[in-house]
Parts: C-alpha cells; structure tokens; sequence
C-alpha cells in the first residue's frame, strides 16, 4: 500500500519575500519526498521550474511573481513508485509590497558632526518607515518620517529608508537610499574694493545646518552689520587701507582680501575773495574723475575741473576713480569796493588867462586807514605822476580819481569839474547870474554841529523876497535833500570832502542873486565785516574815510547785541564781537574827530544759524552687535561728524556719514556725539 503526499509552505506572502515549501509523505518516520516543482500564475502560464529534483524548494517572488494574486505551486514526485498521487498542487496569495519612497530629502554635503534631518517623500504618510544609516561602516537604524542624524569623521556616508504598509501583511518596500559626502573646500565671493563708509557684502557657498563664523582682520576695519552665523553678511567698512574677510565653517577657513579705498579730500584752490562784480575761478590742487560745483540753494554751477564763482556760498562735490566721494564747502566772499570821494578846497571857478592868473585848484580825495593807491585822470586822460590824495593842477575840465585798495579792488571817483571862469568877482559854482554881487542883497551863514556832517544854515539876507529862497547843498549823493526851500535848513553831508554850498534868492527888484559857502566834512565813518555763524568770532575793519590831513582821534562801536554784556561795545579800531544767537544786528560805529565833532554809521549784521541734529538711541544695545545710529539733522545739513565715545574700536571710533553703524566690543556706558556742519 504506498501513501498519499502532501506539501507544506506558507499560503499569503508579500511580493519581495521569500517561501519554503517541503513535499512530505504520510508516514512516520522520515517522510521528505523528492519532487520536481513548477509554479504557475493564475493565468496558468508557468513562472518557475526546479532546476533539479528536491524534496524542499525556496521561492524569491521578487524574482517570480508577475504580479499580486494566486499562484499555484505543482509537486510532481521523481519516483511515481514511492506515493499513491501522481502530483501535489498547493496555492500562494502572493501581495505586492509597496513601491519604494519617492526619494529622501536634505542635504547631501554635511560636515561631520553635525546634525542634520532628512524626511522620506512618499505619497503614503501613514506608513511606517524604517531608516538605516551607514556611519563609516557603523550601522543604526531608526524609525518615523524624518531622522536627525550626526555622521563622524569616517566614509561611507549612506542613508536608506523603506516604507512598510499598515494593513494585510504589513509588505515592506524595497529601500531607497542616498549617498552623502563630506564638506571638501568653500570659497567666498563679494567686493574686493569699496569706499570708506560704505557697506559691502560677502557670501560663502551655502551648506545646510552649518554655522559661519566671520571675522574681519584688522579688527577696526570694518563692522559686521548683518549676517553673522549665516553663509552671506554685510560690511560697513570704517577708514581706508586693507582688510581680511574671514570666514571659519565646518573646521574650515577661507579669506578674501579687502581694499578700502579713503574717500578724496579735496582741497581748492584760487581767490576767495573777489572785488565787487568780479569772478574767481576756482579748482583743486588733485585732480578726480567728477566734479559737482553746487550753489548754496542746490543748483549746478558746473561739472567740469574748475569753475567760474561769484560771490556766494559753495558746496564742491568729488569722486576718485573708485567712485568714492567726498564733499567741500566754501565761501567765496565779496571784499567791499573802495569808497571814494573828491571835491576842491575852494572854488571850482578858475580863470588861468588872467593877470595874475588864479591860484591852482587843490583837488582832495578819500583817504582810509588801510590806504589807497591813486591815479588821477582830466577829462578821461590820466594826469602823469599823480599817485597821491591831494591833487594840485591849473587844467580845466571833468576831473576823476582812480583808486585801487588794500585788496587790489578798483574804483573811480565821483566827477569834479574846474569851470573857466574869467567873468570877474569871487564864487564857487557858476551863478545863475544878475543884477547883483555874490554876497551884497542874498547873504548866508551857517554853523557847525557835534556831528562832523551835519550843518545849520541861515539865510541872513538883507534885501530879498521872502518864499524865494532856494538852497543847494553840492551833494548830489544825498539826493532829493541836496537842495531845500527853507529859511534856516539843516543838511547832512553824505560823505567827507569839501562842499559849496549855494544860497539863491530874489531881490524885490527882481534879481536873482546868490551866497555861497565852503563846508568841509573832515571825516565820515565806515566799516567793513564778513560773514559768520552764532558763536564764531566775527572781525570789523574800520574803513573811515576822511580829508588829506585829518585823522580820527576814537572809535566807539556798538555791537546791538546786549546779551553779551560789557562785550557789546568796544573802542578798538578794529574789533571783534562774537554773537552767541543767530538773526540780524544793528552795529553801530562812531569816529570822533579832533575838532570834537563825530561821525556815525550803522549796519545790519546777519548772523547765520547753525545746523541742527538729534538721535535716538539704537532700538538694541547689545554688547558686539552693529547698531545703526539715524541722524536727524536740519535740511541745510551738508556734512556729519560722528563720535562714539570708544577709542578702543580704532578707526571704527569716528564716521561721516549720516547714518553709521557701530559696534561696542565692552558692555558699559558711552558717549555718542553728532557734529554737523552747514554750507557757512
């Protein structure tokens, strides 16, 4: 009686696993029955023969299986003799497993020792995954959909990850793995060359996960602003030379050479101060790639090497070939045109033909305390060798002087005029002519004041007609005063110089007769300034003018500034004042003479006010950290002079530009100063 056989071997699988089936006979004792195997598909189609008869066979489905479903595994027995069966057919449900995670996310260049995460992409979230990592030979594994891992000093870097279903058999994928590789060299890329007080920026190949440490050598160079512990920073970079950029990452360190280029100082030069209607042109001692001349109010005078100023305030702004710039003001400043004035000590009416003929006409003009260099000139002709004040000549016409000042500034005088006049009797002015002599029926006087230039005159007239009377001051520069209708008028001479002064009045018979008078003005007062800010030293010059001869005996100023105390009056010649306060003062100056009279005059001063600037203190002031300091200046602000009160930090201590940044390295208490400057 032969037995029956059977074959024993699991019945459900997943796709990429392994089974083992034996073929058995029923009795006891050893039973293993030697079999020939085919495994066919549920298409019937056969997937797999033993290549060899055995009693056990072991099936890679991985390799067999053309897919999930039934697959029928066939035992033929290689001695039909020794069993009852001819065959033995058992069945496998073979389950596919889950395809292998899309790929594994992060960084594929790590520095060892560091930490690092990677997450599994797949499109089943809820399933479980199963990572192994190859640390230089060294395997681990964890579980879940994102690892940290820290890789040592030793190659092979590998990571792989499966993904294993959470339902029937729980199939395990195949695993998707990725290579990782040491960190091997960086470099830096930024600006190589930038302008004092400039920012500038630096960026490092960018690694996951690793901290950059940057370092600027020499120290004072330059302040890390923003980025430091990132792959990318910014620089403000303090005074000129050169700099490292130093970078230390993953054990690494790498350099960039810096050159900080100083910004042009520009120095000009040519004439700033000019006479009255003149230019200067003005130019820098270095020469710059641009040029911007720039008028106080902003608009372009020019863009060229040099330019052609008149009197005014100037900004001037370069830029050297780096493009770095720096601004300059100035001030060109007017000098007050020479004041001159000449008149005749005595009569303008000459006769030369005459026997004897009439003394020379003496011409005087203005002298001041800096001196005057002269030339005069008859009817347009300059007279030979006359280079002094006093002029003695016998000529008859339209006479001039030409001085030229202290400064080299030039002027003509007012126009004298010597008159031939041989028509007999004695006067100044030519008459207006009449019945009668100069002096007998129109008679005048007049006296003198305490004020150098001011006259009484009275009409002392014995035979004239009342409401006729008609004066002439021979001072045209006093315009509609230089004559008056008034009995007994007062005048005040415009300047210093000899005056014939003309009285004219008519008889009761109808002539027109006349008085004259010589009036002489020994001194007349004057003065000149410049320009200045509150709280600057402001220098008067005393510029007098007064006749060949006389001089001024005291100076009496006063400033119209009586907050300053004792200090608002001075009696030098030639004083200073400083004016605390900006806006316009009256300065009054006063001359005596040595008659005892004075002369007065009175300016308006306009004192220029300062810029004004605040800030507030950086929103963080933490120890090593670059804080930006925000100037709020006033909008005439040109320039910035900033302090931080830390010499310690070198060049960094100091800036000039608006907005700087510094860095305190020591906690503690400092002072931060902001000077600005205007275009005065």
């Amino acid at each position: 009686i032969l037995p029956e056989f059977y074959v024993e071997g699991g019945i459900e699988i997943c796709g990429n696993e392994m089974s083992t089936h034996t073929a058995k006979k029923q009795i006891a004792g050893s039973n293993d029955l030697i079999c020939n195997w085919t495994v066919m598909a549920g298409s019937g189609a056969t997937v797999w023969t033993s290549s060899v008869p055995t009693n056990q066979i072991t099936l890679d489905w991985s390799a067999i299986a053309v897919g999930s479903g039934r697959y029928a595994i066939q035992a033929i027995p290689d001695n039909p003799l020794e069993v009852c069966a001819a065959d033995y057919t058992s069945y496998i449900n073979i389950i596919q497993p889950p395809a292998a995670p899309a790929s594994i996310l992060g960084t594929t260049v790590i520095c060892p020792n560091g930490t690092y995460t990677y997450e599994v992409v797949s499109p089943n979230p809820d399933y479980i995954f199963t990572w192994t990592i190859n640390d230089g030979g060294n395997i681990s594994t964890q579980t879940g959909n994102s690892i940290n891992v820290s890789f040592g000093n030793t190659l092979p870097y590998q990571l792989s990850v499966t993904q294993t279903s959470i339902d029937g058999l729980a199939c395990e994928s195949d695993a998707t793995t990725l290579d990782l590789f040491p960190i091997s060299n960086f470099t830096i890329i930024g600006d190589a060359e930038r302008c004092e007080e400039t920012e500038g920026s630096y960026t490092a190949q960018l690694f996951d996960n690793v901290s950059y440490d940057w370092k600027i050598i020499p120290s004072d160079a330059g302040t890390i602003i923003t980025g430091q512990n990132t792959n990318s920073i910014d620089i403000f970079w303090h005074g000129a030379g050169t700099a490292d950029v130093e970078v230390t990452m993953c054990g690494m360190t790498q350099t960039m050479p810096v050159a900080i280029v100083g910004k042009p100082d520009p120095v000009i030069s040519g004439d700033l101060f000019i006479c009255p209607g003149g230019t200067t042109i003005i130019s820098t001692v270095d020469t710059y790639d641009s040029y911007l001349w720039k008028t106080e109010s902003g608009s372009t005078v020019s863009t060229l090497p040099t330019a052609n100023l008149t009197v005014g305030a100037y900004e001037l702004i370069v830029a050297n070939s780096t493009g770095c710039e720096n601004n300059l003001t100035f001030e060109i400043e007017g000098y007050p045109g020479p004041l001159v004035n000449i008149s005749v000590n005595g009569t303008r009416l000459k006769c030369y033909s005459s026997n004897p003929p009439d003394p020379a006409a003496v011409l005087n003009a203005t002298e001041i305390p800096t001196g005057y260099s002269y030339e005069w000139y008859l009817n347009g002709v300059a007279i030979p060798n006359s280079n002094a004040s006093i002029l003695t000549s016998t000529g008859i016409g339209d006479f001039q002087v030409a001085v030229i000042d202290q400064n080299g500034c030039e002027t003509f005088s007012n126009t004298t005029t010597i008159h031939d006049f041989c028509g007999g009797g004695v006067g100044g002015n030519p008459g207006p002519g009449g019945g009668c002599a100069i002096g007998s029926d129109v008679q005048m006087d007049f006296s003198s004041t305490n004020v150098c230039n001011v006259f009484d005159f009275q009409n002392v007239s014995p035979n004239y007609v009342v409401g006729t009377v008609q004066w002439n001051f021979d001072d045209p520069a006093s315009g509609s005063n230089n004559t008056s209708t008034l009995e007994n008028p007062s005048h005040e001479f415009s300047k210093e110089g000899h005056y014939i002064v003309t009285l004219i009045a008519q008889t009761p018979s109808g002539s027109i007769c006349w008085d004259t008078r010589l009036i002489t003005v020994p001194i007349a007062s004057n003065f000149n300034f410049g320009t200045a800010c509150s709280n600057e030293v402001l220098f008067f010059e005393d510029q007098t003018g007064f006749l060949p001869g006389e001089v001024v005996d005291t100076w009496t100023w006063n400033f119209g500034d009586p907050a300053s105390g004792s200090n608002n009056t001075s009696t030098n010649q030639n004083p200073s004042h400083v004016f605390v306060n900006s806006g316009n003062y009256t300065v009054t100056l006063t001359t005596t003479h040595g008659s005892g009279c004075s002369s007065t005059i009175s300016k308006t001063v306009e004192i220029k006010a300062p810029p004004t600037v605040t800030f507030d203190d950086p929103t963080l002031s933490c120890q090593g950290t670059a804080l930006n300091f925000l100037a709020q200046g006033s909008s005439d602000v040109l320039s910035y002079s900033w302090n931080f009160g830390d010499p310690a930090s070198g060049d960094a201590n100091t800036s000039e530009i608006e907005n700087p940044f510094h860095a305190f390295e020591t906690n503690g208490n400092y002072t931060v100063s902001c000077t600005v400057t205007n275009i005065w």
